[in-house]
């Protein structure tokens, strides 16, 4: 029976490994479908692109990152790996809102202009 990947691992630009939670989301973007109907029934569909994002992402607080470091992170490469060892590049990231921090975690996301898969 196959491994189910269940966490996440970052390195981060400038940073590096960071001790992420488990509980991130990844998504790879790409686009949105819409179905379209006309008064004869679906005729095909329309697409919105979908920017590559990482939510949900979760360190202890514990002096190996700040929430300063966090919050100024622009135009960075994001490498993702799960526990199965596929990997991937998002590129261009930022954080798109500032982080928080409660019970003793930073909660931030990610927000990139493309994500690549690492051969």
């Amino acid at each position: 029976m196959a491994k189910v990947a269940k966490k996440l691992f970052f390195d981060i630009d400038g940073i590096g490994r960071i001790n992420a939670m488990p509980g991130a989301t990844f998504t790879l973007g790409g686009n949105n479908r819409t179905s379209v109907n006309a008064d004869t029934g679906p005729v095909g569909f329309s697409e919105e692109p979908v920017e590559p994002k990482i939510t949900g992402i979760q360190v202890p607080n514990d002096g190996t990152v700040s929430m300063e470091q966090i919050d100024a992170l622009t135009n960075v490469n994001v490498t993702i790996q799960d526990d199965n060892g596929k990997t991937y590049i998002q590129s261009g990231s930022y954080t798109p809102a500032p982080c928080s921090q409660s019970n003793g975690m930073i909660s931030f996301d990610f927000t990139g202009l493309r994500t690549d898969p690492v051969s």
